[in-house]
């Protein structure tokens, strides 16, 4: 032992050990609880989309309402590994999105009234989610729900990515759905 004196521990070493710690805490975090919590959430915001549609689907929120149903069908169906059924009629929108994230190629992709080009390779899953099924399910639609933005405000429209009030109303809507 003494003829290998003095160890040399660098602090990659130490970061690296502390980040593997952290890495297996993460994953133990999100499949015990975050899976679930999220599960739950989308759900139950989805079990409220008849009610907003009988509240504002006649008006200027028709679509924002589609919109949002459509938004928790993909992240629900994402989750389950399955198609979900939509509540308005948006399960042939899903299962078209459904169909991109399984190609992973960036695609144009119809969203809150505009066209946008999607990266779906970002949902290819990676790290410590490729170690369960369920991790993996929870990464795609993590990736759905960070992804996916709402641009209610700024923006450029020659550039795509002006905002719009369908999407300022989707917002709404997901605010009183949650």
């Amino acid at each position: 032992y003494s003829r290998d004196l003095p160890v040399y521990v660098s602090s990659d070493a130490i970061l690296h050990a502390w980040h593997r710690s952290y890495d297996a805490m993460l994953e133990e975090l999100e499949e015990g609880h975050l899976h679930e919590s999220l599960s739950d959430i989308l759900a139950g915001m989805a079990a409220r989309v008849p009610d907003a549609h009988k509240a504002y689907g006649g008006g200027a929120l028709a679509d924002s309402v589609k919109d949002a149903d459509y938004f928790l069908g993909v992240a629900r169906s994402l989750l389950q590994g399955q198609p979900v059924k939509t509540h308005l009629g948006q399960d042939q929108r899903v299962a078209q999105t459904l169909t991109a994230v399984k190609v992973g190629s960036a695609e144009r992709l119809k969203l809150f009234g505009h066209e946008r080009v999607v990266d779906f390779s970002q949902f290819k899953v990676r790290g410590h989610y490729e170690n369960s099924e369920l991790l993996k399910k929870y990464f795609k639609a993590m990736m759905w729900c960070g992804r996916i933005d709402l641009r209610v405000a700024g923006g450029k429209a020659e550039a795509n990515t002006a905002s719009s009030p369908r999407e300022l109303g989707a917002a709404f809507v997901l605010l009183d759905l949650i």
